[in-house]
C-alpha cells in the first residue's frame, strides 16, 4: 500500500466543519442498522456514528487509509475496508480534491456484491458518485 499520509499535513477537519450534513444523516441512524461511510478518508461520520453507542456495525471504505482510521480500530463493530467503490470497472479516482491527486484502479468494488448490505450509506467521493450507485 502507498502511504499518501503526506497530502493530509495540517488539514484538521471535525464534525462540526460539516454540521448541517451530520444533522440531517444522524436522523436517519438507528439502533440494529448498518452504515456505510463511503470515501470515509479520515472516518469523521464514521466516527460520530459509532460515538452515538448504539448497537450498530459501520463499514469506512476509502481507498487510501489516512492515519486516522487506526483510531478507530478500538470500536469491535467498525470494519475498514480499503478499497475504491465503483461499478466494478476500472477508474481513475480523485483521492485528494485540493491537490488533484488521483490513482487508477483496475476494479472497483460494486456494493451489491458485497456481503453486508447498508441501512444508510453517506457518500463522499469527489465525482465518482454516479460509477457508486451504477455498482448498486
Amino acid at each position: 500500500m502507498i502511504d499518501y499520509s503526506y497530502l493530509f499535513k495540517d488539514y484538521e477537519w471535525n464534525i462540526n466543519s460539516e454540521k448541517e450534513s451530520w444533522e440531517c444523516l444522524k436522523t436517519f441512524i438507528k439502533p440494529d442498522f448498518v452504515f456505510f461511510d463511503i470515501g470515509c478518508q479520515k472516518g469523521m461520520y464514521s466516527k460520530a456514528v459509532l460515538d452515538l453507542n448504539i448497537n450498530c456495525e459501520v463499514f469506512g471504505f476509502d481507498l487510501i487509509k489516512h492515519p486516522e482510521i487506526d483510531k478507530l480500530t478500538k470500536y469491535s463493530n467498525f470494519h475498514f475496508i480499503n478499497e475504491a467503490v465503483g461499478d466494478g470497472n476500472s477508474d481513475t479516482c480523485i483521492i485528494h480534491w485540493d491537490t488533484k491527486t488521483s490513482i487508477s484502479v483496475e476494479k472497483t468494488l460494486k456494493l451489491d456484491a458485497f456481503h453486508t448490505k447498508p441501512d444508510v450509506i453517506k457518500i463522499d467521493v469527489d465525482c465518482n458518485e454516479f460509477n457508486i450507485l451504477n455498482g448498486m
